[in-house]
This record gives structure tokens, sequence and C-alpha cells, in this order.
């Protein structure tokens, strides 16, 4: 009786083992990064201040015209004399200074 049941444990045991190392690599190569990408996107989000250039979710270009931390919506100029409110979760990406081109 003792070995049947040390034998039914390590065939559970057998069994198990490989889903853990599948979700743990799972956890490394997907959940992980992820996280970190929407940590470094609500930050970059966070610190918009008004004359950053950003680019909406959507492709639009568009220069940030007033952005208060206390408020989940910002306003954008998408071209003169435009002024629209944009939800600060549709912004996709600032670009840095350098980087536009007139």
């Amino acid at each position: 009786m003792d070995a049947s049941a040390t034998a039914a444990s390590s065939g559970l045991l057998g069994m198990l083992l490989p889903l853990l190392g599948m979700f743990f690599i799972f956890y490394i190569l997907i959940i992980l990064p992820q996280q970190r990408q929407a940590k470094k996107h609500k930050e970059m989000v966070s610190s918009l201040q008004r004359g950053d250039r950003i680019v909406t979710v959507g492709g639009i270009h568009a220069e940030v015209v007033r952005a208060d931390d206390n408020e989940e919506f910002i306003k954008v100029e998408i071209s003169k004399d435009t002024v629209v409110k944009l939800d600060r979760a549709s912004v996709a990406k600032k670009i840095e200074a350098d980087v536009v081109k007139s």
C-alpha cells in the first residue's frame, strides 16, 4: 500500500511539474514585459505637459494645449484653431523634439 501511494504522488508531481514550468515561462516571456510596458506608458501619459507632441491610438498627431494632473482628459490641438478634448488613455506615444519634422 505504501509503494502505491508513493507512486501515485510521484505521478501527480510528474504531471504538475511541466505545467508549472510552462506557466513560469509564459509569465517571464509574456506577462512580465506587458506589465513593464503598461507601467512605462502610464508614466509617460501622466508626465504630459503643454507643448508636448503626441500621437493618438487613431494615428492623429497633435500638440498638448492643456494637461491637468487631476483630470482624465487633456486638450490637444490637431490643426490651427482646432482644439479637442482627448482621453489620456488614447495617447499612444509622445514624440520627442528631435524626431519632429516640419
